[in-house]
């Protein structure tokens, strides 16, 4: 089993790994208090580095 391709759905959730395509809404939502509770993702965060 790859856990980067491991993913579960429920009625209103689904669990993913991040993809190429999250990228640019995931640069978006990074800010320095999220930052803090994700010990490798800088804030800001770039689309390039996303």
């Amino acid at each position: 089993m790859d856990p980067l391709d491991t993913s579960f759905e429920t009625e209103r959730l689904l669990v993913r790994s991040c993809q190429v395509a999250d990228a640019e809404a995931l640069a978006g939502l990074m800010t320095p208090s999220i930052s803090a509770c994700l010990a490798t993702w800088p804030a800001p965060l770039t689309v390039v580095q996303a």
